[in-house]
């Protein structure tokens, strides 16, 4: 195959996996948008993986150790064959790259954890002194299924690194084994802020009550600290919590506060209500997420009158604030005063109903709590709500590949043994 046709196939993979991480925090794109994503992203790894070692060797070449999205490629073109050199680069790159793209080649072995099923590999990692290899064997058989309990619990005896630990808390969160709670409870407080995130919604699958706690307490912590809370308060908080959540809208640090919005959205309260109404008067990107927030508990019940936005502006005349918010510049913005209304005749018939999802009375848990997946920007939310809910229910999977049997075209696998993934 020609070199240029394959270095085309690492750069559209690079590109489409580079997207795919952006658009997975949208509140417009939908799991159907996604998988024509996947579909693409899928189809240029197959082109490189189908071509051998010419496709091995240009992924290789054109890896740059800082360049998450080109370690993924490169991760996922191994991934396909079972050969000695593939499963050799593979483990030369893992090792070597920096921590970012390193979490990145974790996709790539996340999407198609097969790839270190085969030949024993996964079990050869786990057995490795290397962390970073342990930390992809645990990724890849937490993501088949098959992560044994006392896998993790001797990880987190161990106390390793930060890269090694995330990937066990991950594990533990999908177990949700209640055994290994003491042993994750000791890195809420780790040093490293990621740990801390991972143990904190470890923590929250298997001790929702306790999370509430720690999160009220850390909502003055640093920005990562502050953003974990903001997220479990909108899981596992209270209606009451709406107050203190609201305190956060002064923040000028807009991630925390476009989650604090979501978090408000999520509690449905009478206090989270009024809030979003203050901030949807507004004509930036917090009024489009309190819109979207106020969606979700309004639902049909809302009269979702659209008024136009703000006069656009080159790139170069807007300020950095106004740039943060273009991951939401496609939702609508929507009438405050029609909203309001809207609000008061539901109130008056609701009969004090502590909190609204979709317009109607909300109790978590209920089968009517989830009535189908939203947009991808909350899926992964909604997926730890239902869990926490339902204990009898397994961690659904948000975040992997949303093309089903993406091979399932090609009918002889290459040569070198790499299998039909699907």
């Amino acid at each position: 195959m020609r070199i240029d046709i394959l270095e085309e196939h690492a750069e559209e993979a690079s590109f489409c996996f580079g997207h795919r991480q952006h658009v997975l925090e949208s509140l417009t794109i939908d799991r159907r948008s996604l998988c024509d994503l996947d579909e693409r992203l899928a189809a240029h790894i197959d082109g490189l993986v189908l071509a051998e070692s010419e496709g091995l060797e240009t992924s290789g070449r054109l890896l740059r150790p800082d360049e998450p999205s080109t370690a993924f490629v490169a991760a996922a073109v191994a991934l396909g064959w079972s050969t000695p050199d593939a499963q050799k680069a593979l483990e030369e790159v893992l090792v070597a790259v920096d921590p970012d793209s390193f979490a990145a080649m974790l996709w790539a072995i996340r999407f198609w954890p097969d790839g270190t099923a085969r030949n024993g590999l996964g079990a050869c990692w786990l057995a490795s002194a290397d962390e970073r290899l342990q930390s992809a064997a645990l990724t890849g058989l937490t993501a088949v299924g098959q992560l044994p309990v006392d896998a993790i619990d001797r990880v987190l005896r161990q106390v390793p690194g930060p890269l090694l630990l995330k990937a066990a808390l991950a594990g533990a969160t999908k177990l949700r084994d209640r055994r290994l709670l003491p042993l994750i409870d000791k890195f809420m407080d780790h040093e490293d802020s990621d740990v801390r995130t991972a143990a904190f919604e470890a923590v929250m699958m298997l001790d929702p009550s306790a999370a509430r706690a720690v999160a009220l307490r850390q909502l003055s912590g640093d920005e990562n600290d502050s953003r974990a809370a903001v997220r479990a308060l909108g899981l596992v908080g209270e209606p009451a919590d709406s107050g203190v959540l609201s305190s956060r809208l002064s923040s000028d640090q807009q991630p925390l506060l476009r989650l604090t919005l979501l978090a408000l959205g999520n509690l449905g309260s009478d206090h989270a209500v009024q809030a979003l109404l203050d901030v949807s008067t507004g004509d930036d990107g917090r009024a489009r997420v309190a819109g979207f927030a106020l969606r979700r508990i309004l639902g049909p019940a809302g009269e979702w009158v659209p008024r136009p936005g703000p006069v656009e502006v080159d790139a170069d005349d807007a300020d950095e604030g106004d740039q943060s918010w273009s991951l939401d510049e496609d939702l609508p913005l929507w009438s405050a005063e029609a909203l309001g209304a809207s609000w008061g005749k539901l109130e008056r018939q609701r009969g004090g109903t502590a909190r609204m999802r979709g317009g109607r009375p909300f109790k978590p848990g209920s089968p009517l709590s989830s009535p189908g997946p939203g947009p991808l920007g909350i899926q992964h939310e909604e997926a730890l709500e239902e869990a926490l809910w339902s204990p009898a229910l397994a961690l659904r999977e948000t975040r992997g590949l949303a093309c089903s049997r993406p091979f399932a075209w090609r009918g002889v696998p290459p040569r070198g043994g790499g299998s039909q993934r699907a």
